[in-house]
């Protein structure tokens, strides 16, 4: 998290899931923040990411191979936080090597 949070900001924390001996493909869920002042402007930041994310399969070079929506965009609310945050769960199986 950077020290100064800009007027918006996305953030992926990623874990791996699962036990995968595969050398070529990684599965990884992602937990994926949309942080802002405005709830209305950060859930359509969060409906946007939600979309890429939807149709990152199908680009090419990114490495993502298959994608499963986990969570959908939701209010998230931290007790000591008050900024605006929507949040989602992805796993997502990735090309491990080039």
């Amino acid at each position: 998290m950077p020290a100064n949070r800009p007027a918006k900001l996305v953030t992926i924390t990623t874990a791996p899931t699962g036990d995968s001996d595969s050398l070529i493909l990684s599965p990884r869920r992602l937990i994926i923040q949309c942080w802002g002042t405005d709830e209305d402007a950060v859930g359509e930041l969060a409906e946007t990411v939600f979309g890429h994310m939807r149709k990152a399969p199908y680009v090419t070079g990114n490495g993502i191979r298959k994608v499963t929506i986990v969570g959908t965009p939701a209010r998230f609310d931290a007790p000591n936080d008050p900024a605006v945050r929507f949040q989602m769960t992805v796993d997502v199986l990735l090309r491990a090597l080039p």
